[in-house]
């Protein structure tokens, strides 16, 4: 009965951490815009039609670098150490 909590716990745990990456795409996403939005108010380009396409690169860019970071090789685990998560 214990596994039974424990697999529910981890579900519930996995649902909100997903919730929680897709809230903080989304709130990464606005902050890109403000930023591009103002620095081509700065620049002088008041009606750019373009501001909304490249905040969403830059995001999708920035989401995407974080998720190719070499982990492994900050955390010092070579090809050599790794190991079966099963067992």
């Amino acid at each position: 009965m214990a596994e039974q909590g424990s697999i529910v716990g981890d579900i519930a745990g996995n649902l909100i951490a997903a919730a929680l990456m897709i809230f903080l795409a989304v709130l990464s996403f606005f902050v890109t815009v403000f930023v591009v939005d103002a620095g081509a108010s700065l620049a002088g380009y008041d009606n750019n039609p373009y501001v909304v396409q490249s905040a969403a690169i830059l995001a999708g860019s920035a989401i995407i670098a974080g998720g190719i970071a070499p982990i492994g090789a900050l955390s010092g685990m070579g090809s050599d150490d790794r190991r079966d998560p099963l067992e």
